[in-house]
């Protein structure tokens, strides 16, 4: 057989083969096109679902705050078919679009989930704690003989309130409130401090000068309160404490220094508390300079802690 007779036969067999196998590749996707066909024919035939659209106003519940919990809800629902859910701040309302069913069921788990947050199942454990510090320090003048009438425990069982803290000292002798402290603190084992005062200016010496002029000599000394603080809250009842209060004033001697003024006296003291401590219940520090010039001047601070679950 001469090769041009071969090629023509060779031609004529791919030509003859070619509908048959373009046939058979696509003969499989029939079916699928069935499929197709009639899944778009059913949708046709069934009748739409009518869209609505509701809104409810919250009565409790924050609306942004729902809408992200209703969206967790419908996040793996169809996307054609799951309903929207908008939060409308202004109002603090939920709006619902959607089909009537679709609509009507969010909308009663918003009903349910708009209620009072009811704190009082929370254990107070684990609410978060806030801790107010109240400190009021007293200086008081006391006649000698009045002394031993100074009883520390007497004092704390008057110390429920203000009031009834300074008419007991007012039985003991002249009494005034020095400073009052009321923050917010948080106790942590690194020490904060709190510094309230002044430069107060004093008279330090007098002299006359050769014309005969008075000359007035006028110091500064840095007076107040700084409360240093550590600690910490251990449950809502109560924690442990480190407390430094440092203290220092000006006040006149009855020593005259010329020209009827007299020398100043300078006071500084240090008191400390480390403990436990109750929420609500005051704790008393005394302290006594029984050697002032004059009568004996008593310091006596009040502290008390407060804790709040919020």
């Amino acid at each position: 057989m001469s090769s041009r007779r071969l090629l023509l036969i060779v031609v004529l067999f791919m030509t003859a083969a070619a509908p048959l196998s373009a046939a058979i590749s696509q003969e499989p996707d029939a079916p699928a096109r069935g499929v197709r066909r009639a899944q778009r024919a059913r949708e046709r035939a069934a009748p739409k679902q009518e869209q609505t659209t509701s809104i409810v106003r919250l009565q409790h519940a924050t609306c942004s705050e729902l809408a992200d919990v209703l969206h967790e809800i419908t996040a793996h629902e169809n996307q054609e078919t799951k309903p929207r859910i908008v939060a409308d701040p202004r109002t603090n309302s939920i709006v619902v679009m959607g089909t009537d069913s679709a609509v009507e069921r969010i909308l009663n788990v918003a009903r349910q989930l708009d209620v009072p947050s009811n704190d009082a199942d929370v254990p107070a454990v684990n609410r978060p704690l806030r801790t107010s510090l109240q400190l009021l320090i007293y200086k008081l003048d006391v006649p000698a003989d009045h002394l031993p009438d100074i009883s520390v425990d007497q004092l704390t069982e008057s110390a429920g309130a203000p009031e009834s803290l300074e008419k007991a000292l007012s039985k003991l002798g002249d009494a005034r409130l020095a400073y009052r402290m009321d923050q917010v603190v948080e106790l942590r084992s690194r020490a904060k401090r709190i510094r309230l005062g002044a430069q107060t200016p004093y008279v330090r010496n007098t002299s006359d000068s050769k014309g005969g002029d008075k000359r007035v000599g006028v110091g500064y000394e840095n007076v107040g309160c700084t409360v240093e603080y550590a600690g910490n809250v251990g449950s809502p009842t109560g924690g442990t404490a480190q407390l430094e209060i440092e203290y220092s004033d000006v006040s006149e001697s009855q020593i005259d220094i010329g020209n009827d003024v007299k020398a100043p006296v300078i006071r500084k003291w240090t008191q400390s508390y480390g403990g436990p401590f109750k929420g609500g219940q005051p704790m008393v520090l005394l302290m006594i300079d029984a050697n002032a010039d004059g009568d004996p001047v008593a310091y006596v601070t009040c502290i008390q802690f407060t804790i709040e679950s919020f």
